[in-house]
């Protein structure tokens, strides 16, 4: 029998906007993405893009006191699909995990602290149902 995968963090369920840039500090936007959950030590995203596993990346999400940077890295890559909108579009799903300082986690947590009272909406839900026994395999 396979063991589920123990995380040190909850992952929150989520569906909020975000954007991905080449490389830790500086770099290029590569393209726009959305967060599908989130803990404090790293998320899943989906996006319409490939990502090189081990790369470095940086995430820009809006928090409660404005744009946040998190460093990370795609350290696994979840099933593709078909986009809904343009079906000769794939997108591909990513779990990353973070390289952040104490300020950044400090940020962070007022991020995870405001999601933690949204109640789920009914996409957020199956998404989470789907993930949880996808990652459980």
């Amino acid at each position: 029998m396979v063991e589920p995968i123990r995380r040190a963090h909850a992952r929150i369920p989520c569906d909020k906007p975000a954007q991905v840039f080449r490389g830790s500090v500086k770099g290029g936007l590569l393209c726009e993405a959305r967060l599908l959950n989130l803990s404090l030590a790293g998320c899943y995203v989906r996006l319409r893009r490939p990502l090189e596993k081990g790369t470095s990346y940086r995430l820009k999400v809006t928090g409660p006191q404005g744009p946040v940077d998190l460093p990370c890295r795609m350290v696994r890559e979840g099933p593709r699909q078909t986009a809904k909108d343009q079906k000769d579009q794939v997108e591909f799903n990513y779990g990353m995990l973070f390289n952040l300082t104490s300020d950044q986690e400090m940020l962070l947590r007022g991020i995870l602290d405001v999601l933690r009272r949204e109640p789920l909406s009914a996409k957020e839900e199956r998404l989470e149902r789907s993930l949880r026994d996808y990652w459980a395999r």
